[in-house]
């Protein structure tokens, strides 16, 4: 058989049907006010034949080729289409989320042949103002929350320095992965913290120093308590309070004393204090009522 004696709109058939043997190519992906490009699935250069675009999600047709001539249908598309003469692919530009959904293509030859196909459009917004906060849990001990002003994330990545984070022993993710839980070693408070906010459509990055948030020698809760202590030492808080507290601290800065030992210990240190304050209260009132039976006398 002579296959040159096939007629042309064999071979267009072929250049435009589905084969079913390739891979999913997938969504198209693109963000808002840039463009995208939407096969045609036609491998060849031909100008006899009707192209129909169609956005099925909204039930519009958005464009038709059809004996030389192009005619854009809905205003929404007005201005920001194109169709590539090469192989009809269709531009869209200033892109819009309402633009994401289904997109139709129908390849009419001259001789009736008709190839329908599907493409796939996902418009995202630009992912922006990714900022991270801090949420402390403890002595040196914090969440770091990873955030953006626009563009609904649908990943989150954490880095320490070079090296990519997950659950570990000084580590623990939360939620989706925007929030982690850091319990700092000493090495650790002078490594940058970054997280990426992702999208299909783009990355937004924010970086955090671990000096910003836990500072040398003392932070948080210990340096609220050497503040206390130094203006407590000439007062009634007892000295069993002040060396607990000081423990603690000098623990929790040399990371040998972790938060679920610490808690229990300023719980005691507390109770020690409570006793301390009521019994003071209780000789300073005992006291002015000794002085009042004095001076009566």
């Amino acid at each position: 058989m002579d296959f040159r004696c096939l007629p042309i709109s064999f071979w267009l058939m072929l250049a435009i049907s589905d084969s079913g043997t390739g891979a999913d190519p997938g969504p198209v992906i693109g963000t808002v006010g840039q463009k995208a490009l939407l096969p045609s699935g036609l491998r060849v250069k031909v100008s006899n034949l009707e192209i129909v675009w169609k956005h099925m999600s909204s039930r519009t047709r958005v464009l038709e080729y059809k004996n030389g001539k192009i005619k854009t249908y809905n205003n929404n598309y007005k201005g920001r289409v194109n169709l590539h003469p090469n192989d009809f692919s269709l531009e869209i530009l200033s892109l819009q989320t309402q633009d994401t959904g289904d997109y139709e293509v129908t390849v009419i030859l001259d001789t009736g042949a008709k190839n329908v196909s599907t493409v796939q459009l996902e418009v995202y917004e630009h992912v922006s103002g990714t900022r991270i906060s801090v949420q402390h849990k403890g002595i040196c001990n914090f969440n770091l929350n990873c955030s953006v002003t626009s563009g609904n994330p649908t990943s989150f990545m954490w880095w320490k320095g070079g090296e990519a984070l997950g659950n570990d022993s000084i580590h623990h993710l939360r939620g989706q992965g925007e929030t982690i839980e850091v319990h700092p070693t000493a090495e650790d408070r002078n490594v940058e913290y970054r997280c990426e906010a992702t999208n299909p459509g783009s990355t937004g990055m924010a970086h955090i120093y671990l000096t910003d948030v836990c500072k040398q020698p003392t932070s948080g809760e210990c340096q609220r308590g050497n503040w206390f202590l130094e203006r407590s030492r000439d007062s009634f808080v007892p000295r069993e309070f002040i060396f607990m507290i000081s423990l603690i601290c000098w623990g929790q800065e040399h990371q040998a004393v972790t938060l679920s030992i610490a808690i229990p210990l300023i719980k005691t240190g507390l109770l020690i204090l409570g006793f301390s304050l009521l019994k003071s209260t209780t000789i300073s009132y005992r006291n002015k009522e000794l002085q009042m039976l004095v001076s009566k006398k």
